[in-house]
Order: C-alpha cells, then sequence, then structure tokens
C-alpha cells in the first residue's frame, strides 16, 4: 500500500496586488499551515514533498514541515497545477461565484463551462498522480500541496467519482489517496478547522 496526503494550499493574502503565481499567505493562512503541519505529525511519516510552484503552495509547504518538526525532501513539480494557467483562471472567474454561492464544486463548474479543457486536465492530472505513486516504495506516504479544483479533479479520476461528488476542498484541507495492492484507488477527506 502506497499513500499520498493531498492538501490544498492555506489561505492566501487577499486581495493582493500581484500576479497569481506570487500572491503569499494571510497571517491565518501562515497559523493555519503550522497547525495542519502539527496535525500530521504524529500519524504520518513523509518520504517526499511534491509541490505547486506558485508562492504560496510553497510557503503553506514549509510551514506545514516547521509544524511538524521534520525536513522532507521536497520537489516543485508544475504539473500540479496546469500548463494552461491563463485559461483556467479566467474559466474560474466566470464560474467561481456559481460554485461559492451554490455550493457545487469549482471542478464540476469548470467540467460544464470548458468540458474539452476539463477532460484534457483530468487525464493529464490521473497520469501525473499515478507517475508520483509509481516513485513511492511500498509503505511510503508523500505529501503533495496544490490547488482547487486540480485537487478535487485527481480525486475524482483516481477514484472513478463524478467531480460533484467530491466535494470542494478548504484552506488546509485535504485527501488521504492510497493506492492498495490491488491497483485500486481509495480517497479518505480531512479536513482543518482553522488556526
Amino acid at each position: 500500500m502506497k499513500r499520498m496526503i493531498v492538501v490544498r494550499h492555506s489561505i492566501k493574502w487577499p486581495n493582493a496586488n500581484r500576479e497569481e503565481w506570487y500572491i503569499p499567505l494571510s497571517l491565518k493562512g501562515i497559523l493555519l499551515a503550522l497547525k495542519t503541519g502539527r496535525q500530521l505529525r504524529n500519524p504520518h511519516h513523509f518520504s517526499l514533498a511534491i509541490v505547486s510552484p506558485t508562492i504560496r503552495t510553497i510557503l503553506t509547504v514549509i510551514l506545514m514541515m516547521v509544524g511538524m518538526r521534520k525536513a522532507i525532501p521536497c520537489k516543485i513539480k508544475p504539473a500540479v497545477s496546469t500548463p494552461w494557467f491563463r485559461r483556467w483562471k479566467s474559466i474560474c472567474d466566470q464560474v467561481k461565484s456559481l460554485a461559492d454561492t451554490e455550493r457545487i464544486t469549482l471542478a464540476a463548474s469548470l467540467k460544464e463551462t470548458d468540458s474539452r479543457l476539463y477532460h484534457d486536465e483530468l487525464k493529464r492530472l490521473e497520469k501525473f498522480y499515478k507517475r508520483m505513486f509509481s516513485r513511492l516504495n511500498e509503505g511510503q506516504t508523500a505529501l503533495l500541496v496544490g490547488h482547487r479544483p486540480f485537487i478535487e479533479m485527481a480525486v475524482a479520476g483516481l477514484t472513478g467519482q463524478k467531480p460533484e461528488a467530491v466535494p470542494a476542498l478548504a484552506e488546509c484541507g485535504g485527501y488521504i489517496l492510497t493506492l492498495a495492492n490491488d491497483g485500486k484507488f481509495t480517497a479518505e477527506r480531512f479536513s482543518n478547522k482553522g488556526p
């Protein structure tokens, strides 16, 4: 059995007048990332951390390691996010208010808005996650820090669920993805209720 704890980045700085890649964490985000690290400290031994190349995800994983009191070998992987970032950002801006007000997932909204891009991304994310799992030895656990809706999409794709069946993640919320010996994936949700 192999595991990957997949976590959404912590709370970003509100109204940061910066390019999306460079938005830092807020003070609450810093505290939440530290708390999440403390929460994950005892039950999990991580052999690898995989992180998106944005400032907020990098800061989240660093602060989680401080909370865990453990350094983890870290790999920055752009594939955690998307190569079509500007296109996604434009679509997300259009559907985010609908997803937030109707309590449907951003992934489900995106699937309806641009089905082709959604399915291309779903295939790409499944392939990426499977490749990351293949690098783990039996019994190892990895930590991945990324973004919504990509985490929810990967969970849906790997476990065979519809995107609307995978609940949207709050900041520092996540899933424990398990790859069983029979090659099947399961996902168990965990949450962190803030600083």
